[in-house]
């Protein structure tokens, strides 16, 4: 592969992924990852936090909103911008 493209083998296995499989935490946090430049691991998590709930604490109509809130972020991701993102070319 590196022959090739000239690319390492990270990009290797960022073109054999497969993002369809993926749940739906873990490609918002590669997406993150991708588009958030700066941040790191930790700061990846922060903003991951917008999307948990405590269904002991929170209450129904604050959990509906955090589960619409990532709905929205998650579909808004199709399957072209996931490639574009986070494929290298």
């Amino acid at each position: 592969y590196k022959k090739e493209t000239g690319r390492g083998f990270d990009d290797f296995v960022k073109l054999n992924k497969d993002y369809d499989e993926m749940d739906s935490d873990q490609l918002l946090k590669e997406y993150l990852t991708a588009t958030e430049k700066g941040l790191d691991a930790d700061d990846i998590e922060d903003l991951m936090e917008d999307y948990s709930f405590d269904e002991e604490v929170d209450d129904e109509k604050e959990i509906r909103k955090i589960k619409l809130a990532k709905k929205i972020d998650f579909y808004n991701l199709t399957s072209l911008q996931i490639q574009k993102i986070l494929k290298p070319i």
